[in-house]
């Protein structure tokens, strides 16, 4: 494989849009720290993205299993990328993501210590856990934003809007273990529970206590930005749920890709919003 081919396989393995939209959380965090400067900021969230990078690949090498079935066309089980490959590419990114945050924002040291042991740490301990495995990756997005808001000083709105985002987050990655758990029993995984909570019907229920939070959202602010990513959210969300009552064979992960749309559409309203 041509070296930019091999490049261009390493970065969709990266997953690098779920890394940016990890670093736009941070940054709607650190716009209430005093003194935060657009030059930290944005090192800052460029350690976030190698952080996020070294956990999606760190995924990939102990998913395989799972990903033969749920995602082939991924670049360990398509045969284009090998584990040795991505254990470097996974290694340099990780300790780049640490030695870049931990220069940029040392007070934060902590932070960087949670967020690096905990990219890696879901696939070793919460990946095919029920519900620990969505809660863990909820709060770790989240805390990307929590960081900021307490250090810039807690306020009354940051509880509901934690809560909001976990739930949001959650709610996508129970959406996600439903599309996946086909390949997940295949390689093992603890399938999603028999009960109520893991049906497709429970999961949506559990989506749909997030309509009131997006009108909310929606009427908080003013504008047309606003409004436009009130009705996205709020679609993708409907979409999404709708998507995961009738599948569709010739879209795989639909409800997934459009919550995901959702994420970015709900961290416009984060920034815009909330203050």
């Amino acid at each position: 494989m041509e070296p930019l081919s091999r490049v261009h396989v390493l970065a969709k393995a990266m997953r690098l849009h779920n890394g940016l939209a990890c670093a736009l959380i941070l940054w709607v965090g650190r716009s209430r720290v005093e003194g935060s400067t657009v030059e930290i900021n944005a090192i800052a969230g460029v350690a976030v993205v190698l952080l996020s990078s070294a956990a999606h690949l760190v995924n990939d090498l102990l998913d395989f299993g799972a990903d033969r079935a749920n995602r082939p066309d991924r670049a360990l089980p398509a045969g284009l990328l090998s584990a040795a490959d991505l254990r470097r590419a996974a290694l340099s990114t990780w300790l780049a993501g640490m030695i870049l945050g931990v220069v940029v924002i040392p007070e934060w040291t902590a932070w960087w210590l949670v967020w690096g042991l905990a990219g890696p740490g879901y696939s070793l301990i919460a990946k095919g856990r029920s519900w620990l495995a969505p809660i863990w990756t909820a709060i770790v997005i989240a805390s990307c934003w929590a960081a900021g808001a307490l250090e810039g000083g807690l306020r009354l709105l940051d509880v509901p809007v934690f809560a909001g985002m976990v739930l949001y987050l959650v709610f996508r990655e129970r959406v996600k273990a439903l599309e996946d758990s086909p390949g997940d029993v295949l390689a093992g995984h603890r399938a999603m529970t028999c009960t109520f909570s893991g049906t497709p019907l429970g999961v949506l229920c559990l989506g749909a206590t997030l309509v009131p939070f997006g009108v909310w959202l929606a009427y908080s602010g003013s504008g047309l930005l606003v409004h436009l990513a009130a009705l996205l959210f709020l679609a993708c969300l409907v979409g999404g749920g709708w998507s995961l009552l009738n599948p569709r064979p010739r879209v795989p992960h639909l409800a997934g890709s459009l919550l995901k749309v959702g994420a970015f559409a709900g961290v416009t309203l984060l920034w815009i919003v909330v203050p």
